[in-house]
């Protein structure tokens, strides 16, 4: 009789024991949470780094996922239904794959994204300003070391709050002057590495709180001197390993926060073109505002290997082609010219009311006034003055564009543009600015 019973409870458990399995293979199969063949071992980050992938692979739980690598594959596009179910997502990592297309939707329900790594792919343009338009919050944008040749007008222009720009390591010739418009709160700016021969007068103007610029390892060969005068906050700057041989002396003075200067690495030719900016850089090294900036000469032959701060202003000669010094210096001192010697300086000024003249700076010194804290919609153009000894009681801005000697004045008729004019409409902050006093020609 026990025996009996023994039997039937070894039978029972067997059949119990076995049905385990078979009721779980009933249910219907969950989606597994980390994807093949990627690691989720660290929460909230799915790691498919070097996995040989060709497509973004698809999360069970993409809400959850704040940190999403997938650099170092074979990745060739961006789909707008590649990432658009992970709306919390802060950290996108595609650096390192083959990617040549982007869909103007490839980030669309990114809002969150902070962080977006596409260094090191196979871009070469970027035409839609809409690419980009969903990350608003986006705070770093990686783009080096693509084959970028050209980037559309106001392609970032919907990132108010990008932080840091990289560019460096692509085939950048020329940039469009709007091409960075809307990036107010942008702080670090990396275009080293690229094939850009000059800038456009316009382009930085949007930067207003840019901390870091650097065009190191580029084809400048010249520079606007207006260029860095919209940087107030700029404290760093390289322009090594160029193709500069002057520099305007003032083109520094609108970046009072200046320390870090980065000059070495260009040809320059140490002229009296250079006084101003010998003089400015002397004047910054003795007050301890700046780290040790170098010079070196390479021209003309019997001043090549020195170095700018340790030549006499009388060992700056004229140029080897024998023109004259455009020096963009304020004179010392002056009293107004003879008739038919003036020396011409074409200033760019920004005025409140402003008249309908051209204007120029007046050659009777170095005054100056502070103006108090005004800003307005205002009309700013660049001419020539034919009567330097009209006043005018408007605020106005000016910034040096170049100076023009007695043959640039003569071949220009009274008021006509030395460079063609620019006439557009800017706000103009005068808010504690020192600036030169201007005249105008109201004939």
């Amino acid at each position: 009789m026990g025996a009996p019973r023994r039997v039937r409870l070894m039978v029972l458990r067997r059949v119990l024991w076995g049905s385990v399995p078979l009721f779980l293979l009933l249910l219907p199969a969950a989606e597994p949470i980390c994807p093949e063949p990627c690691d989720c071992q660290q929460h909230q980050h799915l790691l498919c780094t070097n996995r040989g992938l060709r497509s973004v692979p698809k999360a069970a739980e993409p809400q959850d996922i704040l940190t999403y690598s997938l650099g170092g594959n074979f990745i060739a596009n961006i789909s707008a239904f590649d990432f658009h179910r992970l709306p919390n997502l802060l950290y996108l990592h595609l650096e390192s794959n083959r990617i040549r297309w982007l869909s103007r939707g490839a980030f669309t329900g990114l809002a969150k994204l902070r962080f977006l790594d596409l260094s090191g792919n196979k871009q070469s343009s970027l035409r839609h300003p809409d690419i980009f338009g969903p990350l608003r919050s986006l705070h770093t944008l990686l783009l080096a070391s693509n084959s970028l040749q050209q980037l559309t007008g106001g392609l970032f222009q919907h990132l108010p709050s990008l932080a840091k720009l990289s560019l460096s390591g692509n085939r950048l010739s020329h940039l469009a002057p709007d091409a960075f418009m809307g990036l107010g709160s942008l702080k670090e700016l990396c275009l080293e590495g690229n094939l850009l021969s000059h800038l456009p007068a316009a382009l930085l103007e949007p930067l207003s709180s840019l901390e870091a610029l650097d065009l190191s390892r580029n084809a400048l060969t010249a520079l606007h001197p207006a260029t860095f005068g919209p940087l107030g906050h700029l404290r760093e700057l390289s322009l090594r390993d160029n193709a500069l041989a002057t520099l305007p002396g003032d083109i520094f003075a609108s970046s009072p926060a200046l320390y870090r200067l980065e000059l070495e690495g260009n040809a320059w030719s140490c002229d009296c073109r250079l006084r101003g900016l010998k003089h400015w850089l002397g004047a910054w090294h003795s007050q301890g505002r700046l780290l040790t900036v170098f010079v070196q000469c390479s021209l003309p032959p019997t001043l090549a290997g020195k170095y700018l701060d340790y030549l006499q202003d009388a060992q700056l000669l004229l140029p080897p082609d024998g023109s004259p010094c455009l020096d963009g210096a304020y004179p010392s001192s002056a009293s107004p010219p003879a008739h038919g010697e003036a020396i011409g300086e074409l200033w760019r000024c920004c005025c409140l009311q402003p008249p309908p003249g051209p204007y120029r700076r007046q050659e009777q010194g170095p005054a100056v006034r502070r103006a108090s804290s005004v800003a307005s919609e205002v009309s700013v153009s660049s001419k020539i003055v034919t009567n330097p000894n009209k006043r005018t009681d408007h605020e106005c801005n000016c910034s040096l564009v170049r100076r023009a000697n007695r043959q640039e004045l003569l071949r220009t008729a009274a008021g006509a543009a030395l460079v063609p004019t620019q006439s557009h409409t800017s706000k103009c902050h005068l808010l504690q600015v020192v600036f030169p006093d201007c005249s105008w020609d109201g004939s």
